[in-house]
């Protein structure tokens, strides 16, 4: 599987009944927390530093990452003793946790959790490093995932998006075709598309499309940067839903980006999501 960047994977979620992030003391209380609330993770364990000039020695760090006034763990290791990995444990409610797995692909990551105040926003910076070189990514919580913090993002204004779905399976096919005020649907495919128990639908139809709503579209594009990402994305396998995006913005210039897998990077994961759930909550006129 190729993927851009980073793989982002929510494991799952556990509810816990004893200690909790913000009563964790030491190393040892961190690695038990782990462990006791994810016993899939049983093999973990802290690696060694292997960074050449950091000084960042923290194996796990507790901040609100998702802002939803609750401690957050960020936790550093190994599974096999070879490719270290880096966890966030999030709070989200009373004894209730999930794992994200924000490791970065490759074998350079260096095993130190590293939490840095970055305006109103608590950022985890990914310490990197081969042949002596050092470098870091830096993540921050958007959007419900985990993405690569953007410093300054592009303002551009949208004049219209199309976006493909398909696959080989019985899945939706379907065409959007969305400008500032409204949304055309495409519903393809043999057995029509379902959108509800009994509500199937066939060729083309219309939704009035809000404003605050192609804000939300144009902030999530600009955020994850289209205009830069790559133009094509796949995964191994012939089994797999396909989105193609297609972007017009109003400076003329034009973005496409075909996505076998629908996981090109976290950031498209995301945009995928936000058009599945948009095509679902839209009021459809035929």
């Amino acid at each position: 599987m190729k993927l851009s960047y980073l793989i982002i994977l929510s494991l799952f979620t556990k509810i816990s009944f004893g200690q909790t992030i913000g009563q964790l003391k030491s190393d040892s209380d961190a690695l038990a927390f782990l462990k006791n609330n994810f016993p899939a993770l049983d093999s973990f364990q802290y690696a060694a530093n292997s960074a050449v000039r950091s000084t960042e020695t923290k194996k796990w760090d507790v901040a609100d990452l998702d802002k939803n006034g609750k401690p957050d763990l960020l936790i550093s290791g190994t599974l096999d003793g070879v490719r270290n990995v880096v966890y966030v444990v999030l709070a989200e409610g009373d004894g209730q946790y999930r794992l994200e797995d924000i490791s970065p692909g490759g074998y350079y990551l260096v095993p130190v959790s590293i939490i840095k105040k970055i305006g109103a926003d608590n950022a985890i910076l990914l310490l990197q490093s081969v042949s002596g070189r050092e470098w870091l990514d830096t993540l921050t919580f958007k959007y419900g995932v985990f993405l690569k913090y953007h410093a300054v993002v592009p303002t551009k204004k949208i004049s219209l998006l199309h976006y493909r779905s398909s696959c080989p399976n019985d899945c939706p096919v379907y065409k959007l075709i969305i400008d500032s005020s409204n949304i055309t649907m495409e519903a393809a495919g043999p057995g029509g598309m379902n959108m509800k128990p009994g509500d199937t639908l066939r060729g083309t139809y219309n939704s009035k499309l809000t404003r605050e709503k192609f804000n939300e579209l144009t902030e999530l594009v600009n955020y994850i940067d289209v205009s830069s990402l790559n133009s094509n994305y796949s995964v191994s396998g012939n089994d797999v839903p396909t989105g193609i995006i297609e972007v017009v913005f109003t400076d003329g210039t034009f973005k496409r980006i075909d996505d076998y897998g629908k996981v090109g990077t976290p950031g498209l994961i995301v945009l995928h999501e936000y058009l599945e759930k948009l095509r679902l909550s839209q009021s459809w006129e035929k």
